[in-house]
Parts: structure tokens; C-alpha cells; sequence
């Protein structure tokens, strides 16, 4: 389900919540009260999945940052890799003349 969708779903079920509410003070009856509980249950559900798909989403991000060294730089273990000549992120500047 596209996040969009879920946004939409969540509003619905605030505004659902709303009308069950004001409905059931102004006139306590259970329709307004079976309402104001499925917006609740829709709101709630919306959310729910929001979080999941957020959390999803951060996950994904994280493994692909765990190919990363703490500073930052990606490095290659290929034994047949040559660096380009004059690539200072790859030559050790420690021999340089």
C-alpha cells in the first residue's frame, strides 16, 4: 500500500472519530458510537502502518550504509582493482616523494 494511500486512510479515520464524537455528545445513540470506534480503529491501523512502513524504510537505509567504513569511504578488498593514476583516495600518501 503507497504511503499516500495510508495518509488518506489515517485522515479518513480521524474525521470518522470526529463525527462519531460530536454526533454521540449531541446525541448519544449507538450509530454515533459504532462510528466514532471504526475511525478510531482506521486512525489507529493508519498509523500503525505508517510507523511499520517508516521503520521499514530506515532498516533498508541502515543495511546499505553498513557497506561503509565509520568515515565514510566504501573501500574495495578486489586483490585485481588498480586504482586510476593520481587518485589521492586510494594511493597511500605516505609514500609520496
Amino acid at each position: 500500500m503507497d504511503s499516500k494511500h495510508l495518509v488518506i486512510a489515517s485522515a479518513a479515520g480521524f474525521v470518522l472519530m470526529l463525527i462519531g464524537f460530536i454526533g454521540y455528545v449531541a446525541a448519544p445513540s449507538i450509530a454515533f458510537q459504532s462510528v466514532f470506534i471504526v475511525g478510531v480503529v482506521i486512525l489507529a491501523a493508519g498509523y500503525a502502518l505508517i510507523y511499520i512502513l517508516g521503520r521499514k524504510a530506515v532498516m533498508e537505509y541502515q543495511a546499505e550504509e553498513s557497506d561503509e567504513d565509520e568515515n565514510g569511504f566504501f573501500y574495495i578488498l578486489d586483490e585485481d582493482y588498480s586504482a586510476p593514476v593520481g587518485d589521492a583516495t586510494i594511493e597511500d600518501l605516505s609514500k609520496r616523494e
